[in-house]
């Protein structure tokens, strides 16, 4: 026995670099302290008895078949002197097959520490040189104390046809090695794609982190399931363009655009077109320009007139500053305080004329007793008037209020002064510049006839227009 152990021990230095036995690791040998029990034949009521055990030594080879079978080839040396023999010399030669629990399938780790197996085989004992043969069945247990290194247990009863059945121990060490798996994912190293990664047999070892069916070496988005036709990454929208690369990833688009749709077909992303129903110019943000004068439709207040940023796209024909629009002289340039026409005036001699027209016009200009509101009779006299401001654009006029004597003159004043404004006030709605009209009350001062009399009074409550200069 003391040989045996130091066998065994001298064995456990020699293949403790050894590596897995499994389906890809697929080598094994084990060194067994063996007992023969010949009991279960000869006195049933002694069985694993170990004073009927006959001892010996068993070398096990083991080459594993897939991840559930081994084959298992042994050879046995022993002396039989128990149970009725006499140093009877035994040799025995077996092949069995084992099915391995610690499968995938029963115990999930194929490399599990706890490895329980099932056995049963057959081959030739010899006793003394006369053989015989036998078929035997048992079970056994590895019990993995390191990658490569671990206890097995087995015990196998073996059926001999006219000799004695007998019961075969066995408690050694076993080793296992084969082809590098340094990953530990089942696939050997020379066949791993990633030998440094634990991975999936149908991808050749490589991981699958997103579980996408695409090896995260050949997945542009290791970490978010995709498909095949977009190397690995999803493309939420199905658009053809994935989300990683898509400026719009919700919205079905173009590839053109990044995936952004463009709804209106001008070759502005939504996202970007101001005007994103209505096709337009990539230079104005996808708007239209329907006068082709670079101002944008919404932006243009003459959408339909080819005109000048300056004017908010309006034309100016005249080229005089004021858009065509604000001009009440398009053709012809004039000044802003003309509003676009020029500064036409009263020439000397025309003015006696027209101070004569006014005279005749004002005189005729009544209010409500008493109060600065204009008669709706009048309004067709200072219409007449109108023309004339709108004919001579460059000149300026006075509108005076004048009263009776008749009341306080403070309160003649200021209703001379409110009628006076009442007039100009008329004009500005009409379109006349303010600063073209300067209205003022005299009151009661400077009347043009007697106060003395009805008619004398009718005649000094008054409005006189003049040209001011």
């Amino acid at each position: 026995m003391k040989k045996i152990a130091f066998t065994l021990s001298v064995i456990v230095l020699l293949f403790s670099q050894s590596y897995a036995q499994n389906s890809i690791n697929p080598w094994g040998l084990s060194f067994n302290y063996s007992a023969m029990d010949f009991a279960p034949s000869r006195q049933s009521d002694n069985w694993f008895k170990t004073q009927n055990w006959n001892t010996g030594v068993q070398i096990e080879a083991i080459r594993a078949v897939n991840s559930s079978f081994n084959i298992a080839p042994s050879v046995h040396l022993g002396t039989l002197e128990k149970s009725g023999f006499n140093s009877a010399s035994s040799l025995a030669l077996n092949l069995a097959a084992q099915y391995r629990f610690a499968n995938g399938y029963i115990i999930k780790n194929e490399n599990s520490w706890f490895d329980p197996y099932l056995i049963a085989g057959g081959g030739v004992h010899f006793i003394d040189g006369t053989g015989r043969s036998q078929m035997g069945a048992g079970a056994g247990i590895n019990l993995w104390l390191q990658e490569n290194v671990g206890v097995a247990v087995q015990t196998v009863f073996n059926w001999v046809p006219r000799a004695d059945n007998y019961v075969h121990h066995t408690l050694g060490l076993k080793f296992r090695w084969g082809a590098k798996d340094s990953d530990d994912d089942g696939i050997s190293d020379r066949d791993d794609a990633c030998p440094n990664e634990k991975g999936l047999e149908s991808l050749k070892g490589c991981p699958d982190s997103d579980l996408d069916g695409i090896a995260d070496k050949d997945d542009a988005c290791p970490n978010a399931a995709g498909s095949t036709d977009m190397k690995g990454c999803p493309d939420s929208d199905g658009d053809g363009v994935a989300d990683k690369d898509d400026a719009c990833p919700a919205d079905k688009g173009l590839a053109t655009l990044s995936g952004c749709p463009d709804s209106d077909g001008d070759g502005v992303a939504d996202k970007n077109d101001t005007c994103p129903t209505v096709k337009g110019l990539p230079a104005l943000n996808g708007c239209p320009d329907s006068d082709g004068d670079g101002i944008a439709d919404k932006d243009d207040a003459c959408p339909n007139e080819k005109g000048i940023s300056a004017f908010g796209g309006c034309p100016d024909t005249d080229g005089d500053g004021i858009a065509d629009k604000d001009d009440k002289c398009p053709t012809v340039a004039g000044i802003a305080s003309m509003q676009g026409c020029p500064e036409k005036k009263v020439t000397a001699e025309e003015k006696t004329k027209v101070e004569e027209q006014l005279k005749m016009i004002a005189k005729k200009i009544q209010f409500e007793t008493g109060k600065d509101v204009i008669t709706k009779a009048s309004l067709a006299e200072l219409d007449k008037v109108l023309a004339f401001m709108n004919e001579y654009p460059g000149s300026k006029f006075s509108v005076e209020g004048h009263t009776d004597n008749v009341g306080v003159p403070a309160n003649n004043l200021r209703l001379s002064q409110s009628r006076a404004d009442a007039v100009k006030r008329y004009f500005t709605n009409k379109g006349i510049s303010a600063d073209r009209i300067n209205a003022v009350g005299f009151g009661q001062t400077k009347p043009i006839d007697k106060n003395t009399t009805p008619a004398g009074r009718t005649n000094n409550r008054r409005v006189e227009i003049h040209l001011a200069d």
